[in-house]
C-alpha cells in the first residue's frame, strides 16, 4: 500500500487529513520500514514438549553413535533458474526496470546425503 493509500486510509478511519510528508516522518521518527516478514511455522507442541522432544533425539543419536551405527543425513532443496531480486533500493523518480524473459526458467531440485562412516558427499540434481 502506498503513502497516499495509507494516508487516505487514516482519514477513512479517523476523519483527520495527514500528508504523506506528515506520515514519512512519523515512519523515519519511529523506525517503521518497509521489509519482508520472517515467517515461522507455528507448532501445535509447547516449547517444554518441543524441547523434551529434541533432548530425546539428541540421547537416542548419542546412542547410535557410541553404537557404531551409520548416521546418514539427508536434505533436499528446489530452485529455479529465473534469478531476480525481490526489493531493490532507487530514487523515486528514476525507476530501475529489468528485463526478465516470460519463462521462469528450469526448476532444479538437488538432493545431497552424507554420512559420518563414508568419505563421499552422495548427490543428485534432476
Amino acid at each position: 500500500m502506498s503513502l497516499h493509500q495509507r494516508c487516505l486510509m487514516i482519514e477513512e478511519a479517523t476523519g483527520v487529513k495527514r500528508s504523506l510528508w506528515t506520515l514519512a516522518n512519523f515512519y523515519r521518527k519511529y523506525g517503521v520500514k518497509y521489509v519482508q516478514p520472517k515467517y515461522i511455522i507455528a507448532s501445535s507442541d509447547s516449547d517444554e514438549v518441543r524441547l523434551k522432544k529434541q533432548q530425546g533425539f539428541i540421547v537416542r543419536l548419542i546412542e547410535e553413535i557410541q553404537a557404531g551405527s551409520e548416521i546418514l543425513y539427508f536434505d533436499e532443496t528446489s530452485l529455479n533458474l529465473w534469478a531476480h531480486r525481490r526489493k531493490v533500493w532507487i530514487k523515486k523518480d528514476d525507476p530501475f526496470r529489468v528485463r526478465l524473459s516470460a519463462q521462469q526458467g528450469h526448476n532444479l531440485t538437488v538432493l545431497g546425503c552424507i554420512s559420518n562412516k563414508r568419505k563421499e558427499l552422495c548427490y543428485s540434481i534432476d
